[in-house]
């Protein structure tokens, strides 16, 4: 088995930590940039790679917002509160499954 094979299998893995449908519309495309990015003869992920990739991928899950904008349209929804934990609960009517903040 070639590095590049190796790189393909685990990268392939990887992104498991994605949902099915995610997998199935966006799965090639990330794989690729994933492999073309890699440097020559790379035969495993790099650690950034898996952190970034899990970490995409059960935000994806979840339907956590992600990035500045995002967080300041989930707290308009109480401004005044002050409330800590108002980012860390998924809007349903900002985000639904398909709309994957991750991707």
């Amino acid at each position: 088995m070639t590095d590049t094979e190796a790189l393909h299998r685990r990268y392939g893995r990887l992104l498991w930590a994605y949902p099915a449908w995610h997998r199935r519309e966006l799965g090639p495309g990330l794989l690729t940039t994933m492999l073309d990015a890699a440097a020559p003869g790379q035969g495993r992920p790099t650690g950034a790679d898996v952190v970034d990739l899990v970490l995409g991928g059960l935000r994806c899950r979840l339907g956590l917002p992600r990035g500045p904008k995002a967080r300041s349209r989930c707290c308009r929804c109480c401004p005044r509160s002050g409330c800590p934990g108002c980012c860390s609960i998924p809007s349903r009517s900002a985000w639904s499954p398909r709309s994957c903040p991750a991707a």
